[in-house]
């Protein structure tokens, strides 16, 4: 069995931190998603911390995960709240006022999505990017692989149908392929998303399945198994709701790829720790 802690895989209280062996093999593995990345000919994106709330509400987010949704509060900005607050003479979580404007962002690509409301895209189009998450999970479901927040690399892709389905095609073929180079223990498998489960939840959660809009690609180790990344199309949905279109006026389908880094970087150690081995042992980073 594979001592974690011992490989600088640290999980505590609802967070992961990596040091050592597993920061090491976490950067390895960024490495070889971004080259994944780059060889689609994306465009690279630097995105914020977190996401405008409106666009949550927008895109029907919260409304479908109200379990997962994170608002951010601040301090008062009341002189007197902060002058209290900076000697210590009240409780904090007594004044602390939610910043309504802004939100947790559940995913990566939802930056990418927000930053082309409005846009027309001439021909099919591929992003990247590497950004930090927030799900606010339920205490049951926590877990060293579940954390409430973590560390996604995202290939978001715009086309026509056709286009986006090949691309989201094309990142599942690669990506089992560098889990295979890297002797994981994973298997492609249909899924769908945890939606908040009401009458028309249903019927989402039934097409999302009926038209094989979601694939993970899940790793069973001894004792655990979860999902390392996900493929997903779109199709009109954001485009619509975003009024994104093709050159043509004609809304725009899109889709994403995420790579959970965290979760990889746990499924490695679990599968090659013991032998100290590193992603370049298999495959060129």
């Amino acid at each position: 069995m594979v001592g974690l802690t011992d490989k600088g895989y640290v999980f505590s209280g609802s967070k992961v931190f990596l040091k050592g062996y597993a920061r090491e093999v976490y950067s390895e593995l960024e490495k070889l998603f971004y080259k994944l990345a780059e060889n689609m000919y994306s465009e690279q994106v630097l995105v914020p911390a977190l996401i405008s709330t409106d666009f949550l509400e927008k895109t029907d987010y919260i409304e479908k995960f109200p379990h997962n949704y994170g608002a951010v509060s601040v301090v008062s900005s009341d002189s007197n709240t902060l002058h209290n607050v900076a000697n210590k003479s009240v409780d904090i979580t007594k004044v602390l006022e939610l910043e309504s404007h802004l939100s947790e962002p559940p995913t990566v690509c939802c930056h990418i999505l927000e930053q082309l409301e409005n846009k027309v895209i001439v021909d099919s189009k591929v992003f990247y990017a590497k950004g930090y998450c927030f799900r606010n999970e339920s205490e049951h479901s926590i877990s060293k692989s579940r954390p409430k927040t973590f560390s996604m690399q995202e290939i978001v892709y715009f086309g026509t149908q056709q286009e986006v389905k090949s691309l989201r095609d094309q990142t599942i073929a690669e990506t089992k392929n560098i889990a295979e180079q890297l002797k994981l223990n994973c298997v492609i498998k249909p899924a769908n998303d945890l939606f908040y489960i009401t009458p028309a939840m249903q019927k989402l959660l039934k097409l999302q399945k009926n038209e094989e809009q979601k694939f993970e690609l899940v790793f069973y180790g001894d004792s655990d198994s979860f999902s390392v990344s996900s493929f997903n199309l779109h199709n009109q949905f954001y485009s619509k709701k975003l009024n994104i279109k093709l050159q043509d006026n004609s809304p725009i389908y899109s889709g994403c790829t995420g790579f959970g880094l965290e979760r990889w970087t746990l499924a490695f150690i679990l599968t090659h720790g013991n032998k100290g081995k590193f992603p370049r042992d298999f495959i060129n980073c």
